[in-house]
């Protein structure tokens, strides 16, 4: 690790407590409100073999397969050093061998949106990488009429299943398994409850400059925040007829966006509505570059409607459709540039997602995904094994099986032309192994 990354983390991780107005004491730092100092953890053991050999290797880079492996360590904290205020600390530490591979559309920038203050360090890189950073580093303030959260926190909107068009905070990925943890996100949070059912929350979230580069700034700059990159929006939530109702509206990352949703039963189904509209600022100037046609953010409609159902045996099962506004059917290249920046949330137009599970035994439990693209009719199939192997330990044993269209060779030698959103998937298998513990 060079000196100026361990000074970035280090002051980074001080301008975050400063912004919080934190008083470190021994009373303070607490792991809940009977205990003195204790900090709760995960660990995750990830193998994996991807196997490319089904695409091209133009598309791939010459790669037939892979064996990623993956550590993660968390390590959380909260605690309620006084009656109106609450902190939460979460730390988190990755190792990868060997490291994860590119396939020349950019960085992940997702990841790195709404985050003003890098509070993260690549302490090493080789043949394996590992990167410590700060996923969560909040302070809650209890008022008699709200509560207000300052720092880096996880935002969470949307009640769908696989796509949430309200979920505007690094929401899940469809195919995603792990949902423990939600990365977090530099801002302000009120929260004003207007009765038990019904309430207003007020968000302000910090965030960098958009580019389509995939570029870092510079090792010496701590904080980084652009009114494009920012969001500042409201949302309102209430109990009417037994449906839960939403409407929020705000400037977010890139524009500006209104959205609603519902949630509720008809008959024996649990029903979900959810629906966006996006319009880009008028100073947005994040043109792809070429050979993708067009410019990063454009203007675009996205709806979410869902159906589910738990019966008494256990068997469960969820349905939703997507309509993705954001994509393009007739340039998927284009389209997979958009949803690896964030800006779209699939490649394809309209998408439909479907998944059962069953509890075979108390400590096991299958289940089976499967999302198609109506668009290009390609498919994405994940059967997954649950296995519980004590309180705190868990096993997961799971396959991405993808087919379609696989990408076309062109004559010349540029990149390959995409034919179906889910034939351009590798196939992968992987084994998970979660650990759940505390230290006192």
């Amino acid at each position: 690790m060079t000196r100026s990354r361990l000074n970035k983390l280090l002051s980074s991780f001080m301008i975050l407590l400063a912004i919080l107005g934190w008083h470190i004491s021994c009373r303070a730092l607490t792991g809940d409100t009977d205990e003195n100092f204790n900090i709760d953890g995960s660990i995750r053991n990830i193998i994996s073999f991807i196997d490319y050999s089904g695409l091209t290797s133009g598309y791939t880079k010459g790669i037939d397969h892979d064996f990623p492996v993956s550590t993660i360590l968390r390590l959380t904290s909260e605690g309620r050093p006084k009656e109106n205020i609450s902190y939460e600390i979460h730390l988190v530490q990755d190792l990868q061998s060997p490291p994860p591979k590119e396939m020349g559309m950019g960085s992940d920038a997702p990841q790195a949106r709404y985050k003003a203050i890098d509070a993260s360090c690549d302490w090493h890189e080789g043949s394996n990488t590992a990167s410590l950073w700060l996923d969560r580093l909040n302070l809650r303030y209890s008022l008699p009429w709200s509560d207000l959260t300052i720092g880096r926190q996880a935002i969470t909107f949307g009640k769908a299943y696989f796509w949430n068009p309200l979920d505007i905070f690094h929401p899940f990925e469809p195919h995603q398994l792990d949902r423990d943890y939600k990365p977090g996100v530099d801002g302000i949070r009120m929260d004003i409850p207007l009765d038990l059912f019904s309430g207003i929350n007020l968000i302000s979230v910090f965030g960098p400059a958009i580019t389509t580069s995939g570029s870092s700034p510079p090792e010496d700059e701590i904080w980084n925040s652009s009114a494009q990159g920012s969001a500042l929006f409201g949302r309102a939530y209430t109990l009417l007829s037994d449906w839960d109702l939403t409407v929020q509206a705000g400037k977010i990352y890139g524009g500006y966006h209104i959205g609603a949703g519902a949630v509720g039963e008809i008959g024996w189904m649990e029903t979900r509505l959810e629906a966006s509209w996006f319009k880009p600022s008028s100073g947005i100037t994040a043109v792809m570059p070429p050979p993708y046609q067009g410019d990063l953010m454009e203007e675009h409609r996205t709806a979410v409607i869902g159906i589910g159902h738990r019966f008494h045996n256990s068997l469960t099962f969820e349905v939703e459709y997507l309509f993705n506004g954001a994509a393009d059917p007739c340039d998927l290249g284009s389209s997979a540039f958009r949803q690896v920046h964030g800006a779209s949330m699939q490649m394809s137009r309209e998408l439909l997602g479907v998944m059962s599970s069953y509890e075979f035994l108390p400590i096991v439990t299958g289940q089976m995904v499967w999302i198609y693209s109506i668009s290009d009719h390609s498919l994405l199939s994940q059967p997954v094994l649950f296995i519980s192997l004590a309180d705190e330990i868990d096993l997961i044993l799971g396959a991405a099986i993808s087919s379609g269209k696989r990408p076309a060779v062109p004559p010349l030698p540029q990149l390959p032309k995409l034919r179906s959103e889910f034939g351009s998937y590798p196939d992968s298998f992987f084994l998970e192994f979660k650990y759940y513990f505390r230290a006192h």
